[in-house]
């Protein structure tokens, strides 16, 4: 039996339940019977990666007519890429992906300066570089109901 918000109730002999590995961690699910120890230490022994996008929508395009744009940094912390969706779509767009401690910190900032970031990357490759006419920023490490977007094996797990 599953009872889901809003008190709505379902039977069913077998249920598949898929979840994002922070809402397991979380206890958000009651399961009966409880689930064996062996699954929870897995679950416990689970991490989550973080991986975040700003999607920066020009008015024309400045760069390259290739799929990725590398950042060379200083240190591993803000080494990230652009993606360009404008091979792909026509649209002036390039979506910045950035992972990791610093995917984490971008979602500490407003929307706009979360972009500043990215635009200063830009602008020392392409000088030319105009503003962006709009923009998107996701927030998957704080979204409660993911904490990130990908599985990982925690370091030094010994299993």
């Amino acid at each position: 039996m599953v009872t889901v918000d809003g008190g709505r109730t379902f039977v069913a002999d077998a249920v598949i339940v898929k979840v994002p590995i922070a809402v397991l961690k979380a206890n958000l699910i009651e399961f009966e019977p409880k689930l064996p120890d062996w699954k929870v230490s897995a679950i416990l022994d689970l991490g989550m990666g973080n991986k975040n996008k700003i999607a920066l929508h020009f008015d024309h395009v400045f760069w390259p007519n290739v799929e990725l744009l590398g950042i060379v940094a200083p240190t591993s912390y803000s080494c990230q890429y652009f993606l360009n969706l404008h091979k792909a779509t026509g649209n002036p767009v390039l979506v910045y992906m950035a992972a990791g401690r610093f995917a984490y910190d971008l979602e500490k900032l407003s929307k706009e300066d979360a972009t500043k970031f990215p635009m200063v990357q830009l602008k020392k490759m392409f000088p030319e570089a105009t503003e962006p006419v709009q923009y998107l920023v996701s927030h998957w490490g704080t979204n409660p109901n993911t904490s990130g977007v990908h599985l990982l094996p925690k370091v030094c797990n010994p299993r």
